[in-house]
């Protein structure tokens, strides 16, 4: 139980890690209102 709890704690780290990466290149990519 506490290696799946493990994994999910992984994921939503690197998740969130992407969000943050989406967020910062967002102005180069697309508009502030872009998708």
């Amino acid at each position: 139980m506490k290696k799946y709890l493990n994994r999910v704690l992984f994921w939503l780290i690197l998740d969130i890690i992407n969000i943050f990466y989406s967020i910062t290149k967002l102005p180069s990519t697309h508009g502030a209102d872009g998708k």
